[in-house]
Parts: C-alpha cells; sequence; structure tokens
C-alpha cells in the first residue's frame, strides 16, 4: 500500500495479528474540535453540515445513521490531493501526552476505498452512494455522504506496547494541488476514546 505511509516504527494497525483492543468512543458525537491547533484551521462542524447525522450510544456501543453535506468553506479542487494525519496522545498525569502511534495516508481518497485497511472496514465501507463519493471525495461543496444504518464497534489488532487508559485521535485533512503545494488551511478534528484488552 504505497498510499500509506508509517510514520513511527510501531503502529501496524494491519494484518500482523498480536493484541486485539476494543475501541470505546467517549462520545455519542465521536469527533469534536481539535485542541492547540492555529486559528485557520477549520473546524469539523464547519467543514461538515452534521445536522442530518444521527448517533446514539448504548452500552459504549454507538449506532450511526442518516447522511453529511460537505461544505463550502475548504477552498480546495477537485484535482487536488487529500491527505490524512493522524496523531494519537494518551492521557498522562492530567496532560495528553504524544504517543509513537502516528500515520499518514498519502491519499486519503484512495485509501478509503481499500477493504484492507481499517479506514474502510470501520467507515468508509457503510457509505450507500460509493460512486458519487468515489469520484468527488469530500472535494466537492455541496456533496452529500448517505449512510446505511450501521453499529460503530471496532476491534484492532495492535503490535507494540500494551495501551491502557484514554487516547485521543487526531485526525487532520491537507490538501495539495496538482504541483505538490499544499493548500493553506487544514481541516482538523478529534475523538477521545479508551482501548480495552478484547476478552477472550
Amino acid at each position: 500500500m504505497d498510499y500509506l505511509s508509517v510514520v513511527t516504527f510501531v503502529l501496524l494497525f494491519g494484518q500482523s495479528l498480536q493484541t486485539e483492543y476494543e475501541f470505546f468512543f467517549e462520545d455519542p458525537d465521536i469527533f469534536s474540535d481539535c485542541r492547540n491547533q492555529p486559528i485557520d484551521v477549520i473546524k469539523w462542524r464547519e467543514e461538515f453540515d452534521l445536522s442530518d447525522l444521527f448517533t446514539e450510544m448504548h452500552d459504549d456501543v454507538i449506532s450511526v445513521s442518516g447522511n453529511v453535506t460537505v461544505n463550502s468553506i475548504w477552498k480546495i479542487d477537485p484535482s487536488d490531493r487529500i491527505e490524512l494525519h493522524i496523531n494519537t496522545y494518551h492521557w498522562e498525569i492530567g496532560v495528553w501526552q504524544p504517543t509513537v502511534y502516528n500515520l499518514i495516508y498519502k491519499d486519503f481518497c484512495l485509501a478509503m476505498w481499500d477493504n484492507t485497511t481499517y479506514l474502510y472496514n470501520f467507515w468508509s465501507q457503510h457509505i450507500i452512494n460509493v460512486d458519487e463519493i468515489k469520484e468527488k471525495c469530500f472535494k466537492v461543496a455541496g456533496t452529500i455522504i448517505y449512510y446505511e444504518d450501521w453499529v460503530n464497534q471496532m476491534v484492532l489488532d495492535v503490535i507494540g506496547p500494551t495501551l491502557y487508559g484514554r487516547f485521543q485521535i487526531e485526525l487532520i485533512l491537507m490538501a495539495f494541488d496538482n504541483f505538490g503545494k499544499q493548500r493553506p488551511r487544514n481541516v482538523c478534528f478529534q475523538t477521545t476514546c479508551e482501548f480495552r484488552k478484547k476478552k477472550s
């Protein structure tokens, strides 16, 4: 998968099995605004209209239904390449500390349709209007992403140190034009969750 660049040596959310963890969101809305970002960073609810997206938490599991509309705040071109940076922090002694678990998807719009990735298995496989989103991704204002009704219940296979406690996962979308120049503004959102070892 040449579009997936592993930033650090230890995060391998992939096919090599070692320890299985269940992933529990703290917030039924799943995502929130990023902390400690520049003032010009676009917030989650600025770039995406979530008024028709419905989430509900029952026994630590979130049910999802509805649709999301792409707004016009992010000024990018349909030919741009979108890059996704995933940064993970662990709650330690009252502070969010950086961890070694970080990833870059060099071509997010391609990666979301690779059925070997967790990006696909826990999110994009539930998109109904596949052909339209494959064509437009998040690049065209007014695009509506329709979801089937689904339950967001995540199990991850992780190689590395034992995971425990609360984690914050920050996702940053960056756009690059045909010449490789980065667009001036990014989109950032985050989620807070807890990892628990999966019971046998």
